[in-house]
């Protein structure tokens, strides 16, 4: 029988030990996490979770393991870890863009698709986090966080480039799809950095607006507060 724990503190619940991983995260947050709090990480028998193994591992059973710790943080902490990072994923995914289109030009298409691929699973993953971002902060300030049309247009242009890229791609238009991720997405993303992302800092760090003044390099974020 698996212990459990929610950070260092053992949790006596029996109902939990028949169900899965994943449907015992659901069940602990409905009964045994309060609102403030997420799951960041989930250590099962010693080694943390990697993202490639969480599908196998979460199908399992809780009791099949021994010992299984859920990382709790507090979810405004989380924001505020994430936003911190976010410059530096921002020009991650434009290294990578260029490296993708290297590979076209060398004509090394599995590299390309293979890299392509990659693109999109990293677009997805900002995507989300930056839209739960936005889904906390409204949360936390429902009266003071204004409705941000700058904001609010970059989320859709991103949201439109990328059903411009998959229609391009399925129609095997290699061309177009390349000059979309160069110009379009690039200078979205640039977007999110200079403008999407000190609009977030501004109701994680009351300061923010005044120590930055908007003039932001959000991989030097930790740094500055």
């Amino acid at each position: 029988m698996a212990v459990i724990y929610l950070n260092e503190e053992q949790l006596n619940d029996e109902n939990i030990f028949s169900m899965t991983v994943y449907k015992g995260m659901e069940y602990l947050l409905s009964k045994h996490i309060n609102e403030r709090d997420v799951i960041s990480n989930i250590e099962i028998d010693g080694v943390m979770v990697d993202e490639k193994e969480e599908k196998l591992l979460f199908s399992k059973k809780i009791k099949e393991f021994e010992k299984i710790t859920f990382i709790l943080k507090d979810r405004v902490d989380l924001v505020k870890s994430s936003l911190k990072s976010s410059g530096t994923y921002i020009e991650k995914m434009i290294a990578h863009i260029s490296i993708l289109l290297e590979k076209y030009h060398e004509n090394k298409a599995d590299d390309y698709n293979q890299l392509f691929l990659d693109l999109l699973d990293q677009l997805n993953l900002f995507f989300d986090l930056m839209v739960g971002i936005s889904k906390v902060l409204k949360q936390e300030h429902p009266k003071d966080m204004r409705e941000n049309v700058s904001y609010q247009s970059i989320e859709k242009e991103l949201v439109s480039i990328l059903k411009k890229v998959m229609i391009a791609k399925e129609k095997n238009d290699l061309v177009l799809v390349n000059d979309l991720i160069e110009y379009e997405l690039t200078e979205n993303l640039r977007q999110w950095k200079v403008v999407a992302i000190p609009y977030f800092l501004e109701y994680s760090y009351p300061s923010f607006k005044k120590v930055n003044n908007h003039n932001v390099e959000t991989n030097g974020i930790k740094e500055q507060i």
